[in-house]
């Protein structure tokens, strides 16, 4: 999010919105544990032909550490077995 806002420089309004989002949530450390996870899910996606981004692989691993559910609808986590995704652009029932 910081990344996209930095090409923005002039988007003060986003800037703002983006600062007050990371006040509300909890951002999570990368520990031992996401590091492990990491390496052994890069790994297992390239020896299966899969390979991900290594930003998205970081973010798979560390959802994965944590036992925590991915909010996204980027459909490339789908690849990551054992990983729980819900997709925020779908209601739920």
């Amino acid at each position: 999010m910081r990344f996209g806002a930095a090409r923005l420089p002039h988007a003060t309004r986003l800037h703002n919105m983006i600062e007050d989002f990371f006040l509300r949530v909890a951002v999570l450390p990368w520990d031992s544990d996401a590091a492990q996870q990491y390496g052994r899910l890069r790994a297992t996606l390239e020896r299966e032909g899969q390979p991900m981004g290594n930003l998205d692989a970081m973010i798979g691993a560390h959802a994965l550490a944590l036992g925590a559910v991915l909010v996204s609808n980027d459909h490339a986590f789908a690849r990551i077995k054992k990983l729980k995704v819900v997709d925020w652009t779908k209601p739920r029932h």
